[in-house]
């Protein structure tokens, strides 16, 4: 229980202290929160997810599994990056925390070969567990060629984005790379994660304290303990809020 002590040493509720996230989703049978749901920063929160979330960027908590951005390719707002090929073509793949947040997919759908993708077109879709997730292109272009391997076995996204798992290639519109939102390096997208993820993490916490959260068996009754988001929150919401932060 969070507590403070008042002038007498007795243990006292702290003002305001709102119900801890994993309280509202009826994971733990009590315990208040006085940290304004800053789940981030937050040893309790970290221990009740286990290996779901790690340290990594600069101390931020984050999505299980591979967490770098080389630095031989540029990345858009929304978590794609684009690496050039030629002078007239480049790639186009998820980077750590799309696919991270995505996971491993049972299905992706790919544009076909010869399709015009302008900027900010869906470039890919993914499916899990009956909920669909779209990334968009930054770039406009005619659709070169398509990662077959990743029809074939689409948890490539998640297991190696940056290579094996790359998604389309695109020949460009003209020399001028006209681009629907700024592409940024390799420390710019470090940066931008980090906020992003702490967003992500909140509008979780906010989901979770709604009553229809729907999170499945409990610790206070015997039931397994559940500690993946996209399982207290279910596909469809869990897509939803991906799909927010990816646009």
């Amino acid at each position: 229980m969070t507590s403070a002590s008042n002038k007498t040493g007795r243990a006292t509720l702290v003002p305001n202290a709102a119900p801890c996230v994993w309280m509202s989703a009826g994971l733990v049978a009590y315990k208040l929160c006085d940290r304004q749901l800053d789940c981030e920063h937050c040893a309790f929160d970290a221990a009740l997810r286990g290996t779901a979330l790690h340290e990594s960027v600069e101390g931020a908590p984050t999505p299980r599994g591979d967490w770098s951005f080389p630095d031989d390719r540029h990345y858009s707002l929304h978590h794609l990056w684009i690496q050039r090929v030629d002078a007239s073509h480049v790639r186009l793949g998820l980077d750590a925390l799309a696919s991270n947040l995505i996971g491993a997919s049972e299905v992706v759908e790919l544009p076909a070969v010869g399709t015009w993708l302008r900027a900010d077109a869906h470039a890919a879709t993914f499916q899990n567990h009956g909920a669909r997730t779209s990334v968009r292109t930054p770039l406009g272009g005619h659709v070169a060629a398509i990662n077959e391997s990743v029809r074939a076995s689409p948890d490539l996204t998640a297991r190696a984005p940056y290579d094996a798992g790359w998604l389309v290639e695109l020949t460009l519109a003209d020399s001028g790379h006209p681009t629907a939102e700024p592409l940024m390096s390799a420390q710019e997208i470090e940066k931008r994660t980090r906020l992003d993820v702490q967003h992500f993490r909140r509008q979780v916490a906010m989901q979770l304290l709604t009553a229809s959260a729907g999170v499945g068996a409990t610790l206070p009754d015997g039931g397994e303990l559940v500690t993946d988001v996209r399982q207290m929150l279910g596909a469809e919401r869990y897509a939803t809020l991906v799909q927010e932060l990816l646009g």
